[in-house]
């Protein structure tokens, strides 16, 4: 959302500096905190652990602190969905290769009908934590606006940590704010890294598909 907003501006499309895009998922908020629209702050939607919402299998509740067996091993999960599916498992120490042990097993587990993202999360102090992310389709992800959004929910339903953090990831950080309905703002930055013109044959392959 960020980066297609701050193309919305470099192109001329959006000049104001707040504007709304509509997603499937409903309107997400836009506001750019600096002149050259490269600091957004992003309405995200709210935040449910119902697990008919996310969805998870069993008697509809909030997935709350639920042990699951991953690879023969048991975790302590929560679920949440904000547009899409996480089960976050906060541990002391969190790594690549663990994320994808993990992460291999969870996306097809029994409890997630329609497959699951995978975080596991490293609470630092109230006001950071850190994690890593495996995305269901997609595996091992540097970063995720919306996997970051739902650790700092889950690190604060859990009261581990203050509703507002800065969440580290391999791939940068986000300040994510969860408001009192469970709203959540994220803030973060976008980088201009290259400008590319793709060739007329480019775009006939992609009508023929």
């Amino acid at each position: 959302v960020r980066i297609f907003a701050k193309y919305l501006k470099d192109a001329g499309y959006v000049q104001k500096k707040n504007f709304k895009l509509f997603t499937e998922n409903g309107a997400v908020e836009v506001t750019f905190l600096n002149e050259d629209g490269s600091r957004l702050r992003v309405s995200m939607g709210k935040l449910s652990f119902w697990s008919d919402d996310i969805p998870v299998t069993g008697e509809r509740r909030e997935v709350i602190n639920e042990d699951m067996v991953f690879g023969r091993t048991l975790y302590p999960v929560t679920c949440v969905t904000i547009g899409n599916p996480h089960c976050v498992i906060p541990m002391r120490e969190i790594s690549k290769p663990l994320v994808c042990k993990i992460g291999d097993y969870a996306e097809m587990a029994r409890y997630f009908p329609n497959r699951v993202n995978t975080q596991i999360m490293k609470v630092m102090d109230k006001e950071n934590l850190a994690i890593e992310i495996f995305e269901r389709g997609a595996g091992y992800t540097l970063a995720s606006g919306t996997g970051a959004c739902a650790a700092a929910g889950v690190a604060y339903k859990l009261g581990m940590t203050n509703s507002k953090v800065v969440v580290h990831m391999p791939g940068g950080e986000l300040q994510v704010e969860v408001e009192d309905d469970w709203t959540v703002y994220m803030t973060g930055d976008v980088f201009y890294v290259a400008k590319i013109t793709l060739s007329n044959e480019f775009e006939e392959r992609l009508r023929s598909v």
